[in-house]
């Protein structure tokens, strides 16, 4: 049901081999920065950072996707999460 928070959906714009072989470093960067300090990205987390190193999301999309689980959690334990 829409509460008027959602991210305005605007078509994606295609991205490059280059930009997406940008994207997919970050993300792999960033797996091997978390594995170092003993973490590891969730299925949730790893499925929205291979839609953004992909294009077919955004950043904020990707944001938007965790924060939702976030909140899902939060109210499953009782607890408001503001994100």
């Amino acid at each position: 049901m829409a509460d008027g928070n959602q991210v305005r959906r605007e078509p994606p714009v295609p991205i490059t081999e280059a930009e997406k072989a940008r994207r997919r470093d970050i993300v792999s960067r960033s797996d091997h920065s978390a594995h170092l300090e003993g973490g590891k990205r969730s299925d949730l987390g790893k499925r929205a950072a291979e839609l953004w190193a992909e294009g077919k999301i955004t950043a904020e999309e990707k944001r938007e996707m965790l924060i939702d689980k976030y909140r899902q959690v939060a109210a499953s334990n009782g607890i408001e999460y503001d994100g």
